[in-house]
């Protein structure tokens, strides 16, 4: 929600909507920081040598800036030997 550009406070509303737990700009912020250390530190994990099957692919999804556009979220899928199947990385494109 906040990478789509929802303010702290839009998020608190939101998940007091949903959940009906209340939380502080606050506590939203901090929430926020960690989830993005959490994905920086998986976006830099090492990787295997190899894999059987990659696929490359898109979607696009509204994300609010400083105006609401399409914009496209690329993936790319590993499937092993086993047949299980993992998102290796994502990224925004523009």
């Amino acid at each position: 929600m906040y990478q789509s550009g929802m303010s702290t406070r839009e998020i608190g509303k939101f998940i007091e909507r949903i959940l009906g737990n209340t939380y502080s700009p606050t506590t939203i912020s901090h929430i926020t920081d960690v989830v993005k250390e959490d994905i920086e530190k998986w976006h830099t994990r090492p990787l295997q040598k190899g894999y059987s099957v990659l696929y490359l692919d898109g979607l696009y999804v509204k994300l609010r800036r400083d105006t609401v556009e399409k914009e496209v979220i690329y993936v790319v899928l590993e499937v092993n030997e086993e047949g299980y199947r993992e998102i290796l990385d994502f990224f925004v494109g523009g």
